[in-house]
């Protein structure tokens, strides 16, 4: 083979190296992606322990999703998502705002405490506000248009403690909570970090709207307090809320929830009525 014929066949080739090494990396990168952005929105350590993408299939899964608790809290996480399932518009894939049909979140669990250390819930929430006035620099990457989120089988576990001794344990049960079109605000979607915020807050929105009548009233205000300070998330919940007080069976369902939370204000986002 001549100089130049061998030149060109390299020439030819390196696209392709490029386009193969980039996609034997692509779940590495994304993974990275996903941590790096939690880890800066909720201001604690995010991991992942598995991600699995086939973007010209449009489609993507998540594996075990952990969020961890601040430090000095005893319990091990304050939410981990056990499996998520992504379906993204092809077309969309190459460009630098990727259009999400949905995003199916299943399985996830939430411990909130309240101990002499303070409450696990609002050094979250604090993190979470100063991220959003002061967003941290994110290295260049894809933004994202969600048109559904579904998040279902919500398990939270509540526990209230004065001087070392607990005084409450409530157990929620969430069927699914919904929200829509996310990042439609901006015109070019939203970055990781504030996709993962923002679900998280729909998350503690749902918990603190569809428990405030069996939540300890300290928990109520104080989740109710950082969401107040946070943008705006409009979320419906959709099916049963069951929950259990220090292990017995009580109603969530009735005025006395709506009542709690009317403190809160506008962060529902949304007419309270239409999404009950």
């Amino acid at each position: 083979m001549s100089r130049k014929k061998k030149i060109l066949v390299v020439a030819l080739l390196i696209p392709v190296i490029l386009v193969v090494g980039v996609w034997m990396f692509l779940d590495h990168i994304a993974k990275r992606a996903v941590e790096v952005g939690g880890t800066q929105a909720m201001g604690v350590q995010t991991s992942l322990d598995g991600i699995s993408l086939r973007p010209f299939q449009g489609v993507g899964r998540i594996d075990g999703l952990q969020i961890s608790n601040p430090a000095g809290f005893e319990t091990p996480y304050f939410m981990r998502l056990s499996t998520g399932a992504a379906s993204m518009n092809v077309g969309s894939v190459l460009e630098d705002t990727i259009v999400v049909k949905s995003i199916e979140l299943d399985g996830l669990k939430a411990h909130l405490e309240k101990s002499k250390n303070g409450a696990n819930y609002e050094v979250i929430l604090a993190n979470m506000k100063k991220g959003e006035e002061e967003p941290a620099a994110e290295a260049p990457g894809k933004k994202f248009l969600v048109e559904r989120i579904v998040v279902r089988n919500i398990e939270v576990r509540a526990d209230l403690a004065v001087a070392g001794e607990k005084l409450s344990s409530v157990d929620i049960r969430i069927d699914e909570i919904n929200l829509e079109n996310v990042g439609s605000d901006s015109e070019s979607g939203v970055i990781m970090s504030q996709l993962m915020g923002t679900i998280v807050k729909a998350v503690l929105t749902g918990i603190v709207e569809q428990g405030a009548r069996v939540l300890p009233e300290v928990m109520v205000n104080g989740l109710g307090a950082g969401l107040k300070g946070l943008g705006k998330v409009g979320v419906k919940v959709v099916g049963k809320v069951t929950a259990k007080v220090g292990g017995k069976a009580v109603d969530v369902i009735g005025g006395a929830a709506k009542d709690a939370i009317k403190g809160i204000g506008g962060i529902f986002g949304g007419d309270d009525d239409d999404d009950k």
